[in-house]
């Protein structure tokens, strides 16, 4: 430090950081920071990835996130274990500038304070956590104005994406893969239900939906489109609701097996509402057992679609989307490049 102070600048022109940590080399970057502090760094963009597994390195964390509070505006961070019990989203400095943040982490993060203490966010990726509104009982409401909401590998509960809606309503682009939600949102009609009335979204992207380990085959999207409608007016009313089903069946007919969705008709969509209740009791028919085993994490083929009603539907409902994707498949609407993401 004493030869950095020696020094007129240092660094005038940065903007992006990317650091590596460990537990051996956690407290050198303490120097780093003070540098940047005492010349007036003005870092932009930061990602940083964190190695550690000591529950007593708490306060290692928060000095491996000590970038400048009015200038940081992207902020990727990738954390192997959170020390202790505590939710990262209450150890994170605040940023009032930050409009991207991007969290992989094995642990929990409450999406009521991360909204909160970043006012300005307009993109939120979260990856490997286990994500909850919060564990205070009040939650804040205000406007917020998130723009993109992106999960991957993640156990979440629906009503995460509920209060997104109602506080994020300037919500556009919604990404969704390898998520697991709990067997007990299960209604007793076989259908776990996204619902996010107040969300009109450009792009959706919707991939290896669970509960627990099973592995969800058919999707479900709702529309209540009824802005201009005569509420007065059942006939419309229904009109304007739009509702399809889609069922996600395994392709080998070519040099590479892939997952394909096709739409199911009214006669398969009524054929599912009638037949849920039989299917999940018999998948656990000891004659049935093996077969139930075989499918529980894997696609089957198109012909055995019937087999997979067992495992329910995911139902995500919205206000409005207009474009989305089904496990890969492009379903509905103009095609979407995936190297936007």
């Amino acid at each position: 430090m004493q030869l950095l102070s020696t020094l007129d600048q240092f660094f005038p022109c940065l903007k992006t950081v990317c650091i590596q940590t460990g537990v051996n080399s956690i407290w050198s970057f303490s120097t780093f920071y003070d540098a940047l502090r005492i010349f007036g760094a003005k870092v932009e963009r930061a990602d940083v990835d964190i190695h550690m597994r000591d529950p007593d390195l708490t306060d290692s964390f928060d000095s491996c996130l000590d970038f400048s509070s009015a200038s940081l505006k992207v902020l990727m961070t990738s954390l192997i274990s959170m020390p202790g019990k505590v939710p990262l989203s209450s150890t994170l400095t605040f940023y009032p500038c930050l409009v991207e943040l991007n969290i992989e982490i094995m642990g929990l993060i409450e999406i009521v304070i991360i909204l909160d203490k970043y006012p300005t966010l307009r993109l939120l990726s979260l990856s490997l956590a286990r994500v909850c509104l919060s564990k205070q009982s009040n939650h804040n409401h205000n406007p917020h104005i998130l723009r993109r909401f992106e999960v991957n590998r993640i156990e979440t509960n629906t009503e995460v994406f509920r209060y997104i809606s109602f506080r994020c309503k300037q919500l556009s682009f919604l990404k969704l893969g390898d998520v697991d939600l709990r067997a007990s949102e299960f209604t007793e009609n076989g259908e776990i239900l996204i619902g996010m009335p107040y969300s009109q979204l450009d792009k959706l992207i919707v991939c290896s939906i669970r509960e627990t380990t099973k592995l969800i085959k058919f999707y479900a999207v709702i529309q209540e489109d009824n802005t201009g409608v005569n509420q007065s007016d059942s006939d419309n009313q229904e009109q304007k609701t739009r509702s399809n089903w889609y069922h996600i069946y395994l392709d080998d007919t070519g040099e590479i097996k892939r997952s394909l969705a096709w739409e199911l008709g009214k006669q398969g969509i009524e054929y599912f509402q009638r037949s849920y209740r039989d299917a999940l009791s018999s998948t656990y028919d000891d004659n049935s057992h093996t077969v139930f085993d075989d499918i529980v994490n894997y696609y089957e083929p198109k012909e055995a679609w019937k087999a997979d009603i067992a495992f329910g539907v995911f139902v995500l409902s919205f206000k409005s989307v207009q474009r989305y994707c089904i496990d890969k498949e492009i379903l509905y609407g103009a095609h979407y490049d995936y190297s936007e993401n």
